[in-house]
C-alpha cells in the first residue's frame, strides 16, 4: 500500500509544480510566526472523508458541523489533506484557518521540500512526517527546512528501528508520534507500541510525545500513569460527535 501511495504521491507532486512552482510559492510566502504551541485537553482531533479501510467516516456535508462541535473541545486539529485516499482537500487547511484559534497540522505524505513549503502557504502549523517513508538525510533536511519556516513536527514511529532517528534530532519544534497501526498490512499493535516506549521512556522523557490511532481508555489511562498526555484521536472521535 506504501508503494501505491508514493506512485500516486510523486504525480501529484509533479501536476502541482506545473500549476504553482516552488519559486512562485517562495515568492508570495509570508513567514508568520506562532506563539508556542500547546495542545489543550491532551488531544488532537483528526478530521478524514474516508480511509483506505473505512470507505466513509463523515460526509462532507458534516464537515463543516465537525470543525464547529471541535472548536468547543480543543485547539488543534488534524486535517488530511490527501485525496486519494483520505479524502481529503488542501482547501480544508484553509477553511479551517478562518477559526483562527485552531493549530492546524497537516497530515498527508510528505517526501519534499515543495511540500514543505506548501504547508506554509497553507498557514499550517505543524506537519507529519513518517520515518517509514524517509531516508534519514531527507527526514532531517525537512525538519531543518520546517523549524526555519516555523513549522512544528510530528515525526511518526512505528518500530524499534524508527527510533533511531531520534539520535539525529533536536527537541525544539518536534513532537515525537508512535503510531498503532502498521502501515503495511494495517493492523493494530498498541501492546507492542507501548512496550516499545517503557523500554525507552528515559530516552524518550525530553520528547513530546503523541499516541496515534485506535486508543482505547484503558491504554490512554497507562499512559497517563506513565507521563504521556497528549493522543492523536480521529475515527472514534468523530463518531462520538456526529
Amino acid at each position: 500500500m506504501l508503494l501505491k501511495i508514493l506512485k500516486f504521491k510523486i504525480a501529484e507532486l509533479k501536476n502541482n509544480l506545473l500549476k504553482l512552482s516552488l519559486n512562485r510559492i517562495k515568492e508570495i510566502l509570508v513567514i508568520q510566526k506562532y506563539k508556542k504551541f500547546k495542545i489543550k485537553n491532551g488531544i488532537i482531533g483528526e478530521i478524514k472523508l474516508f480511509s483506505p479501510l473505512n470507505k466513509q467516516i463523515v460526509s462532507i456535508k458534516r464537515f463543516n458541523k465537525l470543525i464547529f462541535l471541535y472548536k468547543k473541545k480543543f485547539n488543534c486539529v488534524s486535517i488530511l489533506s490527501d485525496r486519494m485516499f483520505f479524502g481529503g482537500n488542501k482547501n480544508y487547511l484553509t477553511v479551517i484557518r478562518t477559526l483562527n484559534n485552531f493549530y492546524i497540522l497537516r497530515k498527508d505524505f510528505i517526501f519534499s521540500y515543495y511540500q514543505i513549503y506548501e504547508t506554509k502557504l497553507y498557514n499550517c502549523n505543524l506537519v507529519l512526517l513518517i520515518v517509514k517513508l524517509l531516508s534519514l538525510n531527507l527526514i532531517v533536511n525537512l525538519i531543518n527546512l520546517s523549524i526555519k519556516l516555523d513549522i512544528y513536527v510530528l515525526v511518526e514511529l512505528h518500530d524499534k528501528k524508527d527510533l533511531l532517528i531520534l539520535k539525529y534530532i533536536k527537541t525544539k519544534n518536534i513532537l515525537i508520534g508512535f503510531n498503532n497501526r502498521n502501515l503495511v498490512n494495517f493492523k493494530i499493535k498498541k501492546k507492542y507500541i507501548f512496550n516499545l516506549i517503557i523500554k525507552n521512556i528515559n530516552f524518550l522523557e525530553k520528547f513530546i510525545i503523541v499516541i496515534e490511532s485506535n486508543i482505547s481508555p484503558v491504554f490512554i489511562n497507562r499512559y497517563l500513569k506513565i507521563g504521556i498526555n497528549y493522543f492523536l484521536i480521529g475515527e472514534k472521535l468523530i463518531k462520538c460527535f456526529i
